[in-house]
């Protein structure tokens, strides 16, 4: 399972909640309810909210007549099909799809042709579908977890994120279809504006690493398909560490791999009730 990883153990002792009540006119000028209630739940704030931006429904699943546009992002379900149990991720989803909503056609997609017919794993919403808000998504980098078969991988984008109104960088994970934790996006963990992105993005990523490592037996990426932000390298060699490694074939770094991340992968298929026939099941 995903933790929320906290960079700094005093930020839970910083008192947020008086902020948030000095600064609800800004927070609800920026955020809608449902949102501002998904935020503060994450962050562990939600019992300090005011009465009046309280949502005691904010939790739930929307209806699929919820107009994000005007109500803003909710939690939605997730993919019944998905490895893990998708109720544990529907929080992290939903803080993820508010940070990454500006920039969907950018994170990893996966596609699968059958004729003329060309289904997506990830669904792309029209911005006028969206709350009006400009968030500045910062790209770090792009790794392929394995390959399954010829041509198919697993890869998660990573991306740190401001929230104004917060004080806080969310840390988002993507990957290209829903098949593991029932969602593409995810938050991994949240720090402090004070803290460098940098710093901060080191700090929960190598936790989150290590958290696949011990509970999961998760081995180190394949491949480094992108890095625009970071040293992946380097903080991978703090959870992976391998005495052997020169005996090791070299990596692949991102000259050499000719898939871009964020441009569909595209497969012939006969029938497709689920991506994960298509690719090999890695879970």
């Amino acid at each position: 399972m995903i933790r929320r990883l906290f960079v700094c153990p005093d930020l839970m002792r910083v008192p947020k909640g008086k902020r948030i009540m000095s600064k609800q006119n800004e927070i609800s000028k920026f955020y809608q309810r449902r949102e501002i209630n998904l935020l503060a739940e994450y962050l562990g704030r939600r019992d300090t909210l005011p009465a009046s931006l309280h949502d005691p429904k904010a939790l739930n699943p929307v209806p699929k007549d919820w107009d994000e546009a005007k109500q803003g992002i909710g939690i939605h379900e997730g993919a019944p099909w998905a490895c893990q149990d998708a109720t544990q991720y529907a929080l992290s989803n939903a803080v993820a799809r508010i940070c990454l909503s500006t920039i969907q056609e950018h994170l990893p997609q996966f596609a699968v042709c059958r004729g003329d017919e060309v289904k997506l794993g990830r669904k792309i919403k029209e911005l006028r579908e969206l709350p009006e808000r400009i968030l500045l998504p910062l790209p770090l980098f792009t790794i392929n977890w394995a390959n399954t078969a010829p041509g198919l991988c697993w890869p998660e984008a990573y991306h740190v994120t401001h929230l104004p109104e917060w004080d806080v960088y969310i840390v988002t994970g993507s990957q290209d279809s829903d098949e593991i934790y029932g969602y593409e996006d995810f938050a991994i963990g949240w720090f402090d504006e004070r803290t460098t992105p940098l710093h901060g993005a080191r700090e929960v990523l190598i936790s989150y690493w290590e958290n696949l490592r011990d509970e999961w037996s998760q081995e180190r990426w394949e491949e480094l398909l992108d890095v625009h932000f970071g040293d992946p390298e380097e903080w991978t060699n703090e959870v992976w560490a391998s005495e052997d490694e020169e005996d090791e074939p070299p990596r692949k770094t991102p000259t050499d791999v000719t898939r871009n991340a964020g441009s569909a992968l595209t497969l012939e298929a006969d029938d497709v009730p689920s991506l994960r026939k298509e690719r090999g099941d890695y879970c």
